[in-house]
């Protein structure tokens, strides 16, 4: 039986991807953070690509709720270096 879920709401997506162009990590892990697949995160980004006039803008030049939130998450760079 497939999953279902609400769907997302289009400033979900457009954060998405915005986190995912910008955090420098790969989108795999973006896409795992959120709790989406990486073909999802990657069809939004199409999507987005394909219309960049439809969808929120955020424009305020602070950073979102949603990339707070999956910064959070993420290890710092020297958490991740071993000596």
């Amino acid at each position: 039986m497939p999953r279902t879920h609400k769907p997302y709401d289009a400033t979900f997506r457009q954060q998405a991807v915005e986190l995912a162009q910008t955090s420098g990590k790969p989108y795999r892990d973006v896409a795992r953070d959120l709790g989406v697949s990486v073909d999802t995160l990657r069809a939004w980004r199409q999507e987005q690509t394909a219309h960049p006039d439809t969808g929120p803008v955020a424009a305020n030049g602070k950073p979102s709720e949603l990339t707070n939130a999956c910064a959070a998450n993420w290890p710092t760079p020297s958490a991740s270096v071993k000596s």
